[in-house]
């Protein structure tokens, strides 16, 4: 690990990680658990997607949100752990929504637009993932 004092925008990148990852964990759980309530407030078709979603795939998004949370924590902590997690988080991020996409009737019932944000998702964790390699080939993770 270099001894070199980090830029600060190193630490804003990681702190910026870690807000948008908890933000993923936080989506996750509500989520994971919504009930009766939740769903009445939505259209039928979306509610019926969500419904249908596969415990396999509910499991893909808690380890793409983990792995993630994970990663940029350990970017905070300099720890070289962060690109294997990120990749994990890239992997499940790609897996679930290659179903959403793929295995549901997302884009039949919400159109080609509700795949802006898991545009946004994927490209976020592409960078989490590139960006530890920068931070590995810097030497600034241990």
């Amino acid at each position: 690990m270099s001894k070199e004092r980090l830029p600060g925008w190193y630490w804003a990148v990681g702190g910026l990680g870690v807000l948008w990852e908890t933000m993923g964990c936080f989506a996750f759980f509500m989520q994971s658990r919504m009930g009766p309530a939740e769903f009445d407030r939505m259209p039928p078709a979306q509610a019926e997607i969500i419904k249908a979603i596969p415990a396999w795939v509910t499991a893909v998004y808690a380890v793409a949100v983990l792995s993630g949370f994970l990663a940029a924590s350990g970017l905070l902590l300099r720890s070289r752990f962060s690109r294997p997690l990120a990749f994990v988080s890239l992997g499940a991020i790609v897996v679930q929504f290659g179903w959403t996409f793929l295995g549901s009737p997302v884009l039949r019932v919400m159109g080609p637009s509700s795949m802006i944000f898991p545009a946004v998702i994927f490209a976020l964790g592409g960078a989490l993932a590139w960006f530890t390699g920068l931070a590995l080939r810097r030497q600034w993770l241990a």
